[in-house]
């Protein structure tokens, strides 16, 4: 049962451990990303390659629509890492949205949570929505 079950959250993309997460790609007709969380850290990984010369831009916000994070990729860079780290944020859900210059619109969706593995022990850990 264990070992059916935890095939189940790999195949869907769920939490399987602290920090961990199924990779999350993304490729539309301008640009490729690929999402994970940094091993042992409370940080979420943004890779992007653009495809064509043009602007590239990335927001993160909260589940309120409130803005933490912004940044537009000239458009003569054509590959480049966010780290997002999510300590200084409080538990709750987030959205990283990705646009690119003909229009083309990502949104991922990442949950921060924190759980108390043993008194006084407490794991915070991130989730995949999508």
């Amino acid at each position: 049962m264990k070992t059916s079950l935890l095939l189940l959250l790999l195949l869907s993309g769920r939490v399987v451990g602290e920090n961990l997460l199924v990779q999350s790609n993304v490729e539309t007709a301008t640009f490729m990303a690929a999402l994970f969380p940094v091993s042992n850290a409370m940080k979420i990984r943004v890779l992007v390659s653009k495809k064509t010369e043009g602007k590239f831009f990335i927001r993160l916000k909260d589940e309120k629509g409130s803005l933490i994070y912004a940044d537009k990729l000239p458009k003569h860079i054509y590959q480049h890492r966010y780290d997002f780290d999510l300590t200084q944020l409080e538990c709750g859900k987030y959205i990283i949205e990705m646009v690119g210059n003909d229009g083309s619109y990502v949104v991922k969706h990442i949950q921060k949570e924190q759980a108390i593995l043993a008194i006084p022990v407490v794991s915070n850990k991130i989730i995949c929505l999508d």
